[in-house]
């Protein structure tokens, strides 16, 4: 039996929640490795969830157990920089 993976996405600070980003289904004892890779504008926060819980490396890696997964990838945008003009 396949069990799935659902990998969502948490953009800051306004937690905007983009449902099944990422899914696919997988063996148990299958090994998983999840990158997250931020847009150019964010900043890549942590992974959320049982088997990446807290993580703020990019990669987590585990195996996959007999049940469905979900994961959170938590990401920020960077601030704006201000665009300084001389007197007009």
């Amino acid at each position: 039996m396949r069990y799935l993976v659902l990998v969502a996405l948490l953009v800051l600070p306004s937690f905007a929640y983009a449902e099944n980003i990422c899914k696919g289904t997988f063996e148990p004892g299958t090994e998983v490795t999840l990158t997250a890779t931020p847009c150019p504008d964010s900043n890549f926060i942590k992974w959320t969830g049982e088997f990446c819980n807290n993580s703020k490396e990019k990669v987590c890696k585990f195996t996959m157990p007999n049940k469905d997964v979900t994961i959170n990838a938590q990401f920020n945008k960077k601030p704006m920089k201000p665009v300084w003009r001389r007197g007009m």
